[in-house]
């Protein structure tokens, strides 16, 4: 199906996300940092970015600036538990979707197949 980059800093969400995309067909990369999503996101090239905000070294907000300013066309879902008020700066700068932790696994599913057949 679709690669997909998986970015949080906390292990066990990364870890229950990409079992979740995996199980339905995906092949996952995982990043702890915003950092490492870019670095990951250059060389993998995905058809998809799940990023949390807040994350140390580089937040989300961040990661969609950066990714969108050098591949326009990327698609992201930015999510977040901590400041759901980060949601729509995160859509301003590019984020296809956002969600609030915690989201429902069917509705994440529904955004993740909706962005992979392109729509948005």
């Amino acid at each position: 199906m679709a690669r997909i980059l998986v970015v949080d800093d906390e292990k066990i969400i990364r870890y229950t996300l990409c079992g979740l995309l995996e199980f339905a067909g995906h092949e996952t990369i995982e990043a702890s940092d915003g950092e490492e999503a870019i670095q990951l996101y250059r060389e993998a090239l995905p058809d998809l970015v799940i990023t949390d905000i807040e994350m140390p070294k580089k937040d989300g907000l961040e990661v969609i600036r950066d990714l969108k300013a050098d591949f326009p066309n990327v698609k992201i879902i930015a999510i977040t538990g901590y400041e759901p008020d980060t949601l729509p700066l995160a859509e301003e700068l590019g984020a296809s979707y956002t969600l609030t932790k915690p989201y429902r696994t069917g509705e994440l599913m529904h955004v993740v197949h909706k962005l992979l057949e392109g729509a948005s």
